[in-house]
């Protein structure tokens, strides 16, 4: 097994080389079959296009996210990227149910409209050009080359651009959003997001959240967190990706909680 195990990884990182992923994008027009969906990779970095092609892109989220999203409720994504994951939530939701995607890169928000519309997946999305904050407006944030792990940073940081910054309570505020999954990558602001916002998780009945592996007492502590503070359950565990949810009425589950964290 281990000697299997070895293979895997070795065959992988030959697959995403930089001159595997350029030839793949070039031989496929930028059009990358990927799990059942065509995704636009111009601008995308090679490796990444490598990934799409054999599979291995996001595959514990969109792995979570097939097999554990409720259909029945709006999505809130957080960090929408170039739009994969975004796809796979809009084919697993039900037609009178709306995805927000919300993407902080203006780069990436035309590319991940035209992700959905090239897989007829654009009907009931809202992709958003903002950066989930502790406060609203101007944010700096640092652009990845990969797509992979872009974040907000301090203003004094290199090669940074200014977005719009929203709460997660404004956020669901402005668009009337009623009970909800949250879907969540946003690069290590996670703590931050979930520290004492109450407000924003009182209609919030199910999380899809990928926490990094090298902050893994952070993670274990935010799970907790989660757990005690605003009333949620572990359900499923996939690498770094986490599900959690709620097995009581949202509304009584987040009274519940409030009240023993007062």
């Amino acid at each position: 097994m281990q000697v299997f195990q070895s293979l895997k990884v070795r065959v992988a990182r030959m697959t995403e080389l930089r001159p595997v992923g350029i030839a793949i994008g070039k031989l496929f027009d930028e059009r990358i079959p990927s799990r059942g969906l065509r995704i636009n990779s111009n601008g995308v970095a090679p490796q990444v296009k490598s990934q799409l092609l054999f599979g291995t892109y996001e595959s514990a989220e969109i792995r979570a996210v097939c097999r554990h999203l409720r259909s029945d409720l709006d999505v809130i994504e957080l960090g929408a990227s170039i739009g994969v994951l975004s796809c796979h939530i809009r084919r697993k939701l039900a037609m009178d149910r709306h995805l927000y995607a919300i993407e902080p890169d203006p780069d990436l928000v035309k590319l991940i409209e035209e992700n959905l519309q090239a897989n007829r997946l654009q009907s009931g999305v809202t992709v958003v050009n903002r950066a989930i904050a502790k406060s609203s407006g101007e944010q700096s944030f640092v652009r990845s080359t990969t797509n992979l792990s872009g974040h907000t940073t301090q203003p004094s940081a290199n090669g940074t651009i200014t977005v719009e910054g929203v709460t997660l309570r404004d956020l669901i505020a402005q668009f009337g959003i009623g009970e909800y999954a949250l879907v969540c990558d946003v690069e290590g602001f996670e703590a931050e997001l979930f520290a004492d916002d109450f407000e924003a998780f009182r209609k919030c009945q199910q999380i899809i959240i990928e926490l990094h592996q090298h902050e893994r007492n952070d993670s274990e502590r935010l799970i907790q967190h989660l757990q005690h503070s605003h009333g949620f359950n572990l359900q499923a565990r996939y690498g770094s990706v986490h599900v959690l949810a709620r097995s009581a009425p949202a509304e009584a589950q987040y009274v519940r909680a409030h009240r023993q964290s007062a």
